[in-house]
């Protein structure tokens, strides 16, 4: 019972399970937020073109049994040089000569990229999970305090004032 009552109990086991959870939350969190203002920074700066690869390379991905297929893409620059560069898209092998969206950086061509949605799906989980474990750590922080548990310690029992008896004549 001493070493409850010296490690804050219940009490105190939820506000450093809450406060963990808030600092995972806000770690995620701040990973989303990074990876999703990279791409944002990208996109805004980034030229725009259509390319076309010429090899592709497969594999499927052990964990999630979904193809991972890496392509090597050509496309020509506003400056008209032929630029290749290597960029992976997940799911079904695309039939020879697609084209293809291409995000590059103008002052450096090798720096390019697909235009596809799943540019997004990591920022995306990374801020939902953040979400999530933020809201778990506050709901235990704050719903915990309308919860406490009465113990025979933390009981006060009422006092009823006192009046003075008054002798009768």
């Amino acid at each position: 019972m001493a070493e409850t009552n010296a490690s804050g109990g219940v009490a105190g086991m939820k506000r450093r399970i809450s406060v963990m959870l808030a600092i995972a939350g806000a770690a995620i969190l701040l990973a989303g937020i990074v990876l999703a203002s990279r791409e944002i920074w990208f996109q805004f700066f980034a030229a725009r073109t259509t390319g076309s690869y010429t090899d592709s390379h497969g594999e499927i991905d052990r964990a999630t049994k979904i193809p991972r297929i890496l392509y090597i893409v050509r496309f020509t620059d506003a400056r008209g040089q032929k630029v290749e560069f290597m960029d992976q898209l997940l799911g079904e092998p695309l039939p020879e000569k697609t084209p293809l969206p291409v995000f590059y950086d103008p002052n450096n061509p090798k720096i390019a990229r697909f235009v596809t949605a799943g540019r997004w799906e990591l920022a995306t989980q990374l801020l939902a999970a953040g979400m999530v474990f933020s809201v778990c750590g506050a709901g235990i922080r704050f719903l915990g305090r309308k919860t406490a548990v009465l113990t025979p310690d933390t009981v006060e029992t009422p006092v009823t004032p006192v009046t003075p008896l008054t002798p009768v004549a």
